[in-house]
């Protein structure tokens, strides 16, 4: 028995477990910060980075998912005809023979001198009429037998046609998961909680920070990806009054902080007539 308590990552031979992440729940909204459900009173913010962009989907991806989507829809239409096209099974007894059919009709239609009088003579009316009736069952047999041997022979030339497809549109369906896995698979998955993160940080930077009324400050952190891209907040004391006033507004233009792309965009939320809001929910546990 150990005498402390050792972590089972250690005891596997890999590194200590190193506790989970922490996400908080955010929304921007036309500069309203909230953080776990809180609305941060005196605190205006501005996203002016795009850190959930999310340029997975290029347009070579688009492109290459509408071919293979094209691809499975025309090969399903394609089964579709193949299926349509089975023949209908007939089992009415129009082919019987006429003539048998005339001896069946003639055998049912008596008159007063035809019917049979004595035991004798329903006896053998109706071995004669059971007689009539196999030969019956035995066209309509036939006409059945013909029916099904169609029938089969329709499906065995159909149906390695049909398996084909099938597994044609079963390949077109991998090849389509994997390309997506590949662009939102594990590695998307982790660059998105790493930009909340990054996101997550800023907010609390600037709902923490020790601000005078009206002041502004221009908080910036990296995402560390292959873009060199920077998330950018203008965070500034005060409310929505404050946001809009043209000091603020004139300070942030001014700013060397930011390039001409940063701020258009600080213009676009601010002075423009449309609403700007991200939301950011994330459910972590520690398992």
């Amino acid at each position: 028995e150990a005498d402390d308590k050792v972590d089972m990552a250690e005891l596997a031979g890999g590194e200590p477990d190193q506790p989970a992440p922490k996400h908080r729940n955010l929304q921007f909204n036309d500069g309203t910060l909230v953080i776990d459900g809180d609305t941060v009173e005196d605190r205006q913010v501005i996203v002016l980075g795009t850190p959930f962009s999310g340029n997975a989907m290029t347009p070579a991806l688009e492109q290459e998912i509408r071919v293979l989507t094209s691809k499975i829809d025309a090969e399903a239409a394609e089964i579709e005809s193949l299926v349509a096209s089975m023949p209908a099974i007939e089992l009415s007894l129009n082919g019987l023979d006429d003539e048998l059919v005339r001896k069946m009709e003639l055998a049912f239609s008596f008159t007063k001198d035809s019917m049979p009088k004595t035991e004798t003579e329903w006896e053998a009316w109706a071995e004669k009429v059971e007689a009539q009736a196999e030969e019956w069952e035995a066209h309509a047999e036939a006409i059945a037998d013909r029916a099904e041997a169609h029938a089969e022979a329709w499906e065995v030339r159909i149906e390695p046609k049909i398996a084909h497809l099938e597994a044609r549109i079963e390949a077109h369906a991998d090849e389509l998961e994997r390309k997506i896995e590949l662009a939102y698979g594990d590695k998307f998955e982790r660059k998105m909680a790493h930009n909340h993160t990054v996101l997550s940080d800023l907010a609390e930077q600037c709902r923490d920070a020790d601000m005078e009324k009206g002041e502004i400050r221009i908080l910036k952190q990296s995402l560390g990806d292959d873009t060199d891209r920077d998330v950018k907040i203008v965070c500034v004391k005060g409310d929505k009054v404050q946001l809009k006033a043209k000091p603020t507004i004139r300070t942030v233009l001014d700013s060397d902080e930011l390039d001409a792309e940063d701020k258009e965009a600080f213009k676009r939320q601010v002075l423009g007539s449309s609403s700007h809001s991200i939301t950011i929910e994330t459910t972590t546990s520690d398992e």
